[in-house]
C-alpha cells in the first residue's frame, strides 16, 4: 500500500461554461466507476479509477487490456474517477499491452467491478497511538482498491454442464490495484511468515474524519483493549483477503469490519470478522464482492498475536 493514506486536502474543478473549450474541459468527477457495457469489435472501453486509467480493446479473437497512470497524481485529485464506458479505437493507447486474451470469437460484454487486496495489509500509524486500560477504539483504515474485468461467453462448444446449468461463464480477464502497492514481510523471522502490503494511516477514530475516495477502501478495526496496562498500537495487520467489499449510498467503498479483542492477561484472545460495514448512510450498503479467501480463526488469531507482541518484521 501507499505510505500515506491521509491526506485530506481537496481541490475543485472550474466550472466548466460555454466558453471553455471542450478539450480542457474537466473530467467528470464520480464515485460509482463499476459497472458493465457491450462493446463492438474494433471498438473499446475505459474506466478510471484514481491514478490509473485502464482500457480494454475488443478484436476479433481477442481482448488486449492497457494501463495508464498518472505519475504526477496527488491526494488533492483523490475524488476523481470515471465511469466504464465505450470509446473510440483513437483512445486506444499506443503502447503495449500488459494483457492478450485469445478466443475463437470474441465475447462483447465487459464488467469492472471492486475487489478488496489479494494479501494481508500491515498498517503503522504516523503518529504513536497508546490505547489505555479498559478502553475501546476503531481505526478507520484505508486502502487501495483492486480493479477486476471479467467477461461473458457462451461455454466452449455450447454445452451445459449439467442439469439445470447455464450455457454461459464469467471469466476473470485481470485485476489491476488503483494505486502501485509497497511490500512488506510479516513474520517473527525473514524465513517464517507471509509476504503483505504496507500502509501508514493517521489513525482516524471518527467515522465523520473519514474521506470518500472512489479508489480506496475503508476498513473498520475495532480493538478492545481489556488488560490493565495500556496498549501502545506500534502496527496492525488488517486480513484484507477475508474481507468482503460494500458501497454506501454516496458510493464510498468499505469492507466489513474487524475486532481485536486483548484480554485481561495482556495477550489477544479473540479476532472477530464483523458481518457488514458500519451504518454509514440511512441508504444502507450493497454488496460488491466476496471475500478471497477463508481461513480458520485460529490462523487470524495467530497473525494478530504476533503483531500485539511486537514480532511483525518489516
Amino acid at each position: 500500500m501507499l505510505a500515506h493514506d491521509d491526506a485530506t486536502g481537496s481541490t475543485h474543478d472550474p466550472v466548466p461554461t460555454d466558453a471553455t473549450p471542450e478539450a480542457s474541459r474537466p473530467e467528470p468527477l464520480e464515485s460509482i466507476w463499476w459497472g458493465g457495457v457491450d462493446v463492438a469489435q474494433g471498438a473499446a472501453a475505459s474506466v478510471r479509477v484514481g491514478p490509473a486509467r485502464i482500457v480494454a480493446q475488443r478484436r476479433a479473437h481477442e481482448w488486449r487490456v492497457y494501463v495508464e497512470r498518472d505519475d504526477e497524481w496527488g491526494e488533492t485529485r483523490a475524488a476523481r474517477a470515471r465511469r466504464l464506458a465505450r470509446v473510440d479505437a483513437d483512445d486506444v493507447p499506443s503502447g503495449t499491452p500488459i494483457l492478450r486474451a485469445s478466443f475463437a470469437d470474441s465475447p462483447g460484454h465487459i464488467v469492472v467491478n471492486a475487489a478488496q487486496a489479494d494479501r494481508p495489509v500491515v498498517v503503522r500509524p504516523e503518529s504513536p497511538l497508546a490505547i489505555q486500560a479498559g478502553e475501546t477504539v476503531t481505526l478507520y483504515v484505508s486502502t487501495p482498491v483492486w480493479i477486476v474485468l471479467t467477461i461473458s461467453r457462451r461455454r466452449p462448444g455450447g454445452k451445459t454442464k449439467g442439469k439445470g446449468a447455464a450455457d454461459s461463464e464469467t471469466l476473470r480477464l485481470i485485476e489491476v490495484p488503483s494505486e502501485r502497492p509497497t511490500d512488506t514481510w510479516f513474520g517473527p523471522n525473514t524465513r517464517t511468515g507471509e509476504l503483505c502490503y504496507a500502509t501508514r494511516t493517521s489513525g482516524r477514530l471518527d467515522l465523520a474524519d473519514v474521506p470518500q475516495r472512489p479508489h480506496r477502501i475503508v476498513t473498520p478495526v475495532r480493538i478492545e483493549n481489556k488488560a490493565s496496562d495500556a496498549l501502545e498500537l506500534q502496527r496492525v495487520q488488517v486480513p484484507l483477503p477475508l474481507l468482503a467489499v460494500y458501497r454506501d449510498a454516496h458510493g464510498a467503498l468499505w469492507t466489513n469490519g474487524v475486532t481485536l479483542t486483548r484480554d485481561t492477561g495482556g495477550d489477544l484472545a479473540a479476532v472477530r470478522l464483523d458481518g457488514s460495514p458500519p451504518r454509514t448512510t440511512a441508504g444502507g450498503v450493497e454488496r460488491l464482492s466476496e471475500p478471497r479467501s477463508v481461513v480458520t480463526g485460529s490462523a487470524v488469531v495467530r497473525a494478530f498475536g504476533r503483531l500485539l507482541r511486537g514480532e511483525g518484521v518489516a
